[in-house]
């Protein structure tokens, strides 16, 4: 049957692969000419001309700005089919399907590491650059990502601004709190395929599977001795410096670390 429809040139080439309009800037090419201006205003300008009239927020694309928008309404009517979780958008939804998901089709073309998703990728990817770009001002510490950042200025201020609606403790990480709560419905989903152990996180199996392993990613840059968690790792550097607030902030002056404090405790006077 022959379709009524005005010919399309565009759709010709989702078959050809012709991608004739080429970015000057990366190279990157498109089917379409406003396929190319939207990435050269998403990724190569930082123009955003788009204002949000209820919050004063600025967009590069009208779409993005449609989906703020959306969340003033506090409306989210798009239902995961697979949990309870709700969404503003498909859009949001799909991105939230990933987690439902064993796939991970992102990999890293320098150590093989996959994702689940193309930011996760990119955050991972500043890891091999070894840049850190954000210095904290008070200690002097330096991260790769701002979320890292933002997460140590918390160590200084003593704020734990995520609670448990559960029980009286704090965080302050989200992704803590998200794996506390799982201890009150006592839900382990993490299992260790060389042992029976099982784990609320992916974070405390992958801490736990280094004693299988052996393995110590966390080194002393001072004497190259190598340790199985970053906090170790962080009480051993005060050995060489004997500047308990250099790395350490939250451990009271005169101990070099709060073992050495906890045995001072329990000495008689």
């Amino acid at each position: 049957m022959v379709s009524d429809l005005p010919f399309n040139p565009y759709y010709l080439k989702t078959h050809t692969g012709e991608r004739p309009f080429k970015c000057s800037t990366c190279d990157k090419r498109f089917a379409r000419k406003d396929a190319l201006e939207r990435h050269f205003q998403y990724n190569h300008t930082d123009d955003r001309p788009l204002k949000c009239n209820e919050c004063g927020k600025c967009f590069k694309l009208q779409i993005d700005l449609l989906k703020h928008q959306k969340r003033h309404s506090g409306e989210k009517k798009v239902q995961c089919p697979h949990c309870e979780k709700k969404f503003y958008d498909s859009g949001d939804l799909t991105k939230h399907l990933v987690v439902h998901s064993e796939e991970r089709p992102h990999v890293c073309d320098i150590c093989g590491d996959s994702f689940k998703t193309s930011t996760n990728l990119k955050k991972h990817k500043i890891i091999h650059s070894n840049e850190k770009p954000f210095e904290c001002e008070t200690c002097g510490a330096t991260f790769i990502q701002q979320s890292g950042y933002k997460t140590h200025l918390l160590t200084h201020t003593g704020e734990r601004p995520f609670h448990c609606d559960l029980c009286q403790m704090s965080f302050t990480r989200n992704s803590s709190l998200r794996s506390h709560k799982l201890t009150h419905l006592e839900i382990k989903p993490f299992k260790c395929p060389y042992c029976e152990m099982t784990f609320v996180s992916k974070a405390h199996l992958t801490m736990h599977l280094r004693t299988h392993t052996g393995e110590k990613p966390f080194k002393c840059e001072q004497c190259g001795r190598a340790f199985a968690k970053k906090e170790y790792v962080v009480k051993h550097m005060v050995t060489h410096t004997n500047d308990i607030n250099t790395f350490t902030p939250n451990v009271k002056k005169g101990f070099v670390t709060s073992s050495h404090l906890k045995v001072h405790q329990r000495t008689p006077s």
